[in-house]
């Protein structure tokens, strides 16, 4: 297992580091400390689906499947690839939301960065869930990979518009927000993983 996640990793360090010098280069520009605890996991989030084009490129599947890896093992190590990587994009949105105040000269804010940093997390937990998912269900296809942008984005939307509607009608109480938002990831992840290893077994390679 912790072959098949160092694999994902290794192939897209170059993608981490762009994505996490772009995060840091876009709050300095914009000045937006706190939206980078949602914007930095979320672009993180983008690179499940990176891992599956280089899988589709080297034929990664059919040689590991070959080499005896169970099917579900190679389902279950997406997940956990995804999960480090919003993860990494959720220390660096962090750390972001902490430093910038202190170089705009405002006051720093730790309890509200923290709270975003996790519900971005969070949010980009289940879109991570929803690439994967739609990833096994569409294949490999130039048509499934369009399909797999549009789902993801529009997933993104979705998601963010929920927080923000859920959160007037809590009261603004982002605590509360985030609770349920981490039922739904957990019931997101759970579905997703079981969709994608019933969908990956029956497929041919």
């Amino acid at each position: 297992m912790n072959g098949l996640v160092w694999k994902d990793t290794v192939l897209l360090k170059n993608g981490l580091i762009y994505i996490a010098v772009f995060g840091v280069v876009f709050s300095v520009l914009f000045r937006e400390s706190n939206v980078m605890g949602i914007v930095c996991p979320m672009l993180f989030s983008s690179l499940a689906a990176s891992s599956f084009a280089w899988d589709d490129q080297c034929g990664w599947n059919m040689y590991a499947v070959s080499a005896g890896v169970p099917r579900r093992r190679i389902v279950k190590s997406k997940f956990m690839s995804s999960a480090i990587f919003v993860t990494i994009g959720f220390v660096i949105g962090l750390a972001v939301s902490v430093a910038m105040p202190s170089l705009t000269g405002t006051e720093t804010d730790l309890i509200s960065a923290v709270i975003v940093s996790v519900t971005g997390w969070v949010l980009s937990v289940i879109v991570a869930s929803i690439s994967i998912l739609v990833n096994y269900w569409t294949g490999s296809s130039i048509k499934a990979q369009y399909i797999s942008i549009v789902v993801l984005m529009a997933s993104i939307a979705f998601l963010v518009s929920a927080t923000i509607v859920a959160s007037d009608l809590l009261g603004g109480n982002m605590l509360l927000v985030t609770a349920a938002l981490l039922v739904v990831a957990v019931l997101m992840l759970t579905g997703a993983y079981e969709i994608s290893c019933a969908r990956f077994e029956k497929r041919d390679l």
